[in-house]
């Protein structure tokens, strides 16, 4: 067999121009107008390729190609299509375009797949309207927070519509998802492929760090009590103990403020956030009580306000997306993601596993987002070959 990639990047293309504006990038922000002309455009997409659609009560939109076992449980395979603003082309929407070029090489090579399989573009994986992968949560069935219910409530989608679009996990075996890896480290490697093993934790805390407000002038060195004095050693510190770790952790202080500022006085409080990351959450969270439990000293006040675990792909597949890797002769890495997918959802409602190509540079995010047509092409191969796989095993 042999993937179209002219006809996938240019349906790429095609979708990227969709709420695109120069020199900034796209902007396909979920339910916005310019989200709905991109999905009707996926929709036709998906129907040329002969897969019944629908879209359901929350916004999903689902093709379907029907099975030789009707009864069978089906396989999920795609990704999102909404960007955040001013982003790039290829984030999400190269699992969803990517699968339905499977499709259509099924199609041509006549396979026929046991198990019905479905291609989903999850709405809503950004979190820009409504809340981060709001689409996967509806459709496995999480719970949605109250805040995430109000704002749905704008777009026309009610409590009902969410319990509607919610599915059986009974009738599904599998879900697949192809994805940019929208980090560096299979470029830096020189992989062609990413096996993603699982998703990480996330720790994020507000924190504070107290000292004394005085005169800036008078005030020698040695006898100052100074909060962002404090703040600095403190935070060069957790940098370092993240940094020296060699096991995929990360540290970002992404918010730093200092309580009434002003130039000529000692700053007598310090106001920040930390969020960690890492494959374990259980050694995230040792590193980071360690940290906060050595700088009690310096009036250190941490609170916690969000623990997202880690998430674990199903090993069956990661083992069909290996083999299928070493079939096509393509080089690959087993690693974590380090970014939140729709597959974090999914893991918990089916068997689930996700396949990384390069990003360039490892920008995401941007309009500067960009993977070659060689490493589209070869994650491409892999999703048919796993999609294969996985919709013949009985």
């Amino acid at each position: 067999m042999s993937i179209n990639i002219v006809e996938l990047c240019q349906n790429l293309e095609t979708l990227g121009q969709i709420g695109f504006v120069e020199h900034r990038g796209t902007s396909r922000v979920a339910y916005s107008d310019d989200f709905l002309s991109g999905q009707l455009y996926v929709k036709k997409l998906m129907e040329d390729a002969g897969l019944k659609t629908y879209i359901d009560p929350v916004g999903n939109l689902i093709g379907f190609r029907e099975g030789l076992d009707h009864d069978a449980p089906k396989v999920v395979v795609g990704s999102h299509i909404d960007s955040v603003p001013n982003g790039g082309i290829y984030d999400g929407c190269l699992g969803v375009l990517g699968a339905i070029e499977c499709i259509r090489e099924m199609n041509r090579c006549n396979f026929k797949n046991i198990h019905p399989i479905e291609v989903v573009a999850f709405i809503e994986e950004e979190g820009n309207a409504v809340g981060g992968t709001f689409g996967s949560k509806c459709f496995t069935g999480m719970p949605i927070l109250p805040e995430e219910l109000e704002k749905a409530k704008c777009f026309g989608i009610s409590s009902s519509d969410i319990l509607a679009a919610k599915r059986n996990k009974n009738d599904y075996c599998a879900y697949v998802e192809l994805h940019i890896e929208q980090g560096g480290i299979l470029e830096n490697e020189a992989k062609d492929i990413g096996i993603v093993e699982g998703i990480v934790g996330i720790a994020r805390f507000h924190a504070e760090i107290f000292g004394d407000a005085n005169h800036a002038g008078t005030t020698p060195m040695v006898l100052r009590n100074d909060a962002m004095q404090k703040s600095a050693v403190a935070l060069s510190d957790l940098y370092q103990r993240v940094s020296l770790r060699d096991d995929g952790m990360v540290c970002t202080i992404g918010i730093f403020d200092i309580e009434n500022p002003a130039v000529n006085v000692i700053p007598a409080k310090t106001n920040f956030c930390i969020e960690a990351r890492h494959s374990s959450s259980l050694t995230m969270h040792q590193v980071l009580n360690n940290w906060i439990q050595d700088y009690s000293s310096f009036g250190l006040n941490c609170t916690l306000f969000s623990d997202q675990k880690e998430t674990l792909m199903n090993s069956c597949i990661l083992n069909v997306i290996e083999n299928a890797c070493q079939a096509e002769n393509f080089s690959y890495k087993r690693m974590f993601s380090g970014a939140g997918h729709d597959a974090m959802n999914l893991a918990n409602f089916t068997p689930s596993a996700m396949i990384f190509v390069p990003s360039v540079s490892g920008i995401s995010h941007s309009i500067k987002e960009f993977s070659s047509a060689a490493s589209i092409q070869k994650g491409t191969q892999i999703l048919y070959d796993v999609l294969c796989a996985l919709s013949l095993d009985e």
